[in-house]
């Protein structure tokens, strides 16, 4: 009994060391970027079934700046990019992802990237966006995808049932082997990888030829950037061209494309198979691991069916006969790999388990469907919560449970889902999270900006801020912007006055000067507004920041 007692109290101690801790920083509806490396990237894309959007940039680089603070600060940007994809930020002034730059052929920043959960390229913009241009691509890159599933499932037909006849392969998510790769050499399957029959083995008596030597190092390119000037003639001898710059539209800012006229840009030759370890704006999460494609074991062996035949006739079957544990398996990776709804199948699945949720394989579906709160997979996996802290960490198992609820809150947010709400706020006041009445002030605050309860925010951040003392200067500016930008009660604005003065106190930047100028106008302190609009100008110059729209606010101050 001791030594149960003392194995339980150093578990809870190893339990709080291992756990991450969340900060009450901004809490304001914004894009939430991952951090890692893009292996790990894909892989989070691979597990939550989204894509993925790289944000390509340069602290140099202003085009860069403004989507920074319109298009990644909107709200509707935020409720589309954080529910369908994987947000990730790659500095291409960081030479460690020379690599990266290389084999997309980055030349301008900002360069936008959108991949699918497999780390395949479907669409790539250069330029900064606004906001409607960005939400405009955001989209058709989603419905593009959608399309092109739907087309090529429509397009068969079930073909004769083979379920009953065929054994049931389970996929090993939660193992980093890869069995198509084994077993045929081929790269992961994808709605756009055709399948083929792999290559003739080598002879024995034939060696195989020796790749060739590789190329040297190639001086590292530099990306151009986005500004207004057009670029100096380049000096004699004319350099070969650079690749054609994409014409700006009216939802792009203007191009200006820096390169070296005697030293046009040049990519070192990227080799094929390597894996790719771009490193993000910011630190790693955690090492590298190679990158694994979650989905069924399916063989290409003797003419067995693609994924998505596979997926035909798993859904013809599942409407026209009997529901087996094994068709409820696989259609559930499969309809998760290929966007389809699958929360109602992994329901089914996990109720013909409920004599056998702790066998191996079970545990491991709960894990890989663990990913939301609208199924019974997340109810299944809190209860097993200990052995899943055990074989996976308290860290990897708390960053799990945050993802799922982010996802279902957007999800909430966009259905009027109240009761998936509560679900959410029940889950984080009764599991243990060091600092949770922090990330429940931040879901709450995400939901009610979402659903644009303005009434309900103000409130509910009025009562977390009297609570404690907030000495975070970033969430005391987000939150005061937010009441300039949708607040009008003149009580509320000047409780807001009061905690951007705070966030000034505690860092006197750019960023909180102007939103106090902002403030003072709103609530009608013209003279006041001026001088801290000039004194915001004042910081910009100084730590070399652009203030253009400090410049729009006075503009408007003066009528102009």
């Amino acid at each position: 009994m001791k030594h149960s007692q003392i194995y339980t109290i150093f578990f809870i101690i190893f339990s709080l060391i291992s756990i991450p801790i969340f900060h009450a920083t901004a809490q304001s509806l914004h894009l939430r970027f991952s951090y890692g490396s893009w292996n790990q990237i894909v892989q989070k894309a691979q597990r939550e079934g989204k894509l993925i959007f790289v944000d390509t940039y340069s602290p140099s680089c202003y085009p860069c700046k403004v989507m920074e603070k319109g298009a990644f600060k909107d709200r509707n940007v935020a409720l589309l990019y954080n529910e369908k994809f994987i947000n990730y930020k790659i500095n291409m002034a960081d030479e460690r992802n020379m690599d990266f730059q290389a084999k997309y052929e980055i030349f301008e920043l900002p360069t936008l990237l959108y991949f699918n959960e497999d780390g395949q390229l479907l669409r790539k913009e250069t330029g900064g966006q606004n906001i409607q241009a960005f939400l405009r691509i955001g989209k058709e890159v989603i419905d593009n995808v959608h399309q092109r599933n739907n087309e090529i499932i429509a397009s068969m037909t079930p073909s004769t049932p083979s379920f009953r006849t065929k054994p049931k392969e389970k996929p090993k998510e939660h193992k980093v082997k890869n069995s198509i790769q084994e077993e045929t050499n081929l790269p992961p399957i994808s709605p756009d990888t055709p399948i083929t029959a792999p290559p003739p083995p080598i002879s024995a008596t034939k060696a195989a030829p020796m790749p060739p030597p590789p190329a040297p190092k190639k001086q590292r390119p530099t990306p151009k950037i986005v500004k207004n000037n057009p670029p100096p003639p380049p000096p004699a001898p004319t350099p070969p061209p650079a690749p054609p710059a994409q014409q700006p539209s009216q939802d792009t800012h203007q191009h200006h494309h820096q390169q070296h006229p005697m030293h046009p840009p040049q990519y070192a030759s990227y080799p094929p198979q390597q894996q790719y370890n771009a490193v993000n704006a910011q630190p790693p999460i955690f090492e590298g691991a190679p990158v694994r494609p979650i989905q069924p074991i399916i063989s290409t062996k003797n003419n067995l069916p693609t994924p998505q035949q596979r997926l035909v006739d798993l859904t013809a079957e599942y409407h026209s006969s009997e529901h087996t544990s094994e068709l409820l398996y696989e259609l559930a990776y499969l309809s998760k790999k290929y966007y389809r709804p699958y929360n109602m199948v992994v329901n089914e699945y996990l109720q013909s388990q409920h004599n056998n949720l702790d066998s191996e394989e079970n545990r491991a579906f709960v894990y890989d469907f663990s990913i939301n709160l609208e199924n019974r997979a997340i109810d299944i996996f809190l209860n097993d919560i200990h052995y899943f802290k055990e074989t996976h960490g308290s860290k990897e198992i708390n960053e799990r449970l945050t993802d799922a609820i982010h996802n279902s809150i957007l999800v909430a947010i966009r259905e009027r889902d109240y009761p998936l709400f509560e679900k959410a706020q029940a889950i984080v006041e009764n599991i243990d999270l060091p600092n949770k009445e922090a990330f429940l002030f931040e879901i709450r605050s995400i939901f009610y900006q979402g659903t644009e309860d303005w009434d309900t925010y103000a409130d509910l951040v009025t009562k977390y801020f009297r609570s404690r003392d907030i000495t975070d200067p970033v969430l005391l500016g987000d939150v005061a912007w937010a009441f300039h930008q949708y607040i009008h009660d003149g009580k509320r604005l000047k409780r807001a006055l009061r905690w951007i003065e705070a966030s000034i106190q505690i860092e006197n930047e750019y960023y909180n000067n102007h939103i106090y100028a902002a403030l003072l106008y709103k609530i009608g302190a013209v003279d006041d507004a001026i001088e801290a609009a000039k004194k915001a100008i004042a910081i910009a110059k100084m730590r070399r920041v652009e203030f253009d729209e400090t410049i729009d606010l006075l503009n408007r101050i003066y009528g102009r």
